[in-house]
């Protein structure tokens, strides 16, 4: 069978793959993708060889996703991670409490979050969720964190460079 008759896509319907060239680092995008609205986008890209039975393109197979780009917040939670598990893990409840009462967690995730047994246990698995949440969740939490009470319970906080 030949790979270009495959057909990829559920969205609207299939579509035909094509065969393209990327090279030093380059990435091709041949998808049009219109009418979605989204909050987080997932540009991750999957590369594999396929053999299509030509001594000339027969290549080892490799598997790997690249790691979709996080914008500003995320990345400013990311880079800071170590630090607010620390700050954090003195007093989970309260910024479990905090985060829930902004709409960043839901009732059950809070209840979840707040069963855990170990307190870094706890921030960890909160941070981890605000961050899948996408970036708009990520800048609700840092304004979370720059609030005046926040900063009084946790004033280790006032040393992170935001």
């Amino acid at each position: 069978m030949d790979p270009r008759s495959w057909t990829t896509g559920t969205a609207v319907g299939p579509v035909p793959q094509r065969d393209y060239t990327a090279l030093t680092g380059s990435v091709i995008c041949a998808d049009k993708i219109s009418g979605v609205n989204s909050d987080v986008l997932n540009l991750s890209v999957s590369v594999k060889s396929v053999n299509t039975g030509r001594q000339d393109t027969a290549t080892p197979s490799v598997d790997e996703t690249l790691p979709s780009h996080q914008g500003p917040a995320a990345e400013m939670i990311l880079s800071n991670k170590l630090r607010l598990i620390d700050c954090l893990s003195a007093d989970p409840s309260f910024i479990l409490q905090n985060v829930q009462q902004c709409n960043i967690i839901s009732n059950r995730q809070y209840g979840n979050l707040k069963d855990l047994s170990q307190r870094e246990e706890t921030v960890i698995e909160l941070i981890d969720l605000v961050i899948s949440k996408g970036e708009k969740f990520c800048s609700l939490f840092l304004e979370v964190l720059k609030q005046p009470d926040i900063l009084e319970t946790y004033p280790n906080l006032n040393k992170i460079k935001w």
